[in-house]
């Protein structure tokens, strides 16, 4: 019974394309629109499954992008981007973010490179004999055997051999050999070793050395780049600050033979700092080098006789053209 009288219902209702226009009213007759099975009340369709699985998931994927905003499904109108999340569709990653993410250290690491040369004593090279040491541990610092100081000390003992150097040699190795391989294993006794090697071997005239070439220095036209290259490597050496006026005084020194290449390097503005002025002493030697290379390509037209007549070669007399 109850079944048919639901199919009754339906069926009358079906049979009445609108029900509002049997409905009374006050004034003009109104036309209502027949609501279907199954629609909602605001007029707006209720979602399918497929429209769910669908919100679900880009509320998924905007948690996953650090969205922290709650998923508004109401929000169909915002651009979700290439991945259904938040923020601009065409954001790419900063980068220059990928140049400050640290590189995994590589295992199993062999030592690379070449050793240092042989120190033999020579006084002149034991500053170069520690570079290379120090730029052939930096080189493997990943190497286990090399992490250790003492190792580190061994290996540079190893390469300084002769008979200036024998007995400084053995001195060290009874010194190394009376650490404890753990407790005394610090970076402390690289650093001892440094320090005793240039007392013993680092010339100590060389820094009056230096001065004495920072003196007689001079600059040669138009080899701007290696004088101030042999400059900066002699005012090392001569311990000298490099912003100093001191300093500053001594590069200025090296170009006193050359009076004009001054009065142009102290228009105005006049550079106040060792940097400025080595900027336009550059650019000066630079720009006449140019002017020079100009002129020197320009022909020089001869000038005529008195009788304005060219001159002619006579017999076997050569020919006088353009000359630079």
């Amino acid at each position: 019974m109850a079944t048919e009288t639901i199919t009754r219902t339906f069926t009358s209702e079906t049979q009445h394309k609108n029900l509002g226009e049997s409905l009374p009213t006050e004034g003009p007759r109104r036309r209502f629109k027949s609501v279907p099975f199954g629609a909602d009340r605001m007029g707006s369709s209720r979602p399918t499954e497929g429209q769910i699985c669908t919100s679900i998931v880009n509320a998924f994927r905007r948690r996953l992008q650090g969205n922290r905003q709650p998923p508004d499904d109401d929000d169909d109108d915002r651009d979700d981007g290439p991945l259904g999340g938040g923020g601009p569709p065409n954001q790419e990653p900063n980068g220059n973010m990928q140049d400050h993410v640290p590189i995994p250290p590589a295992l199993e690491i062999r030592a690379m490179g070449s050793l240092p040369r042989i120190f033999d004593g020579d006084r002149t090279k034991a500053e170069a004999f520690l570079t290379e040491c120090l730029r052939y541990l930096m080189l493997n610092h990943d190497v286990p055997g090399l992490k250790s100081p003492i190792r580190q000390v061994a290996l540079a003992l190893t390469l300084i051999k002769g008979e200036k150097v024998d007995l400084w040699v053995k001195n060290m190795i009874d010194a190394i050999r009376r650490l404890h391989p753990v407790q005394h294993n610090v970076p402390a006794v690289w650093n001892e070793f440094k320090k005793a090697f240039r007392q013993k071997f680092v010339d100590s005239t060389g820094e009056l050395c230096a001065r004495n070439q920072l003196d007689k220095l001079k600059f040669k036209y138009p080899e701007i780049d290696g004088h101030i290259a042999e400059f900066e490597d002699l005012i090392v050496k001569a311990n000298y600050n490099l912003a100093s006026q001191e300093a500053i005084n001594l590069f200025l020194k090296g170009f006193s033979h050359s009076r004009n290449l001054l009065n142009k390097v102290f228009t105005l503005p006049v550079p106040k700092t060792y940097e400025a002025m080595k900027k336009r002493m550059v650019a000066i030697v630079k720009s006449m080098q140019l002017v020079n290379s100009i002129t020197q390509n320009v022909p020089d037209f001869r000038p005529f006789r008195r009788n304005n007549q060219p001159s002619f070669p006579q017999g076997n007399q050569q020919t006088q053209g353009f000359a630079p």
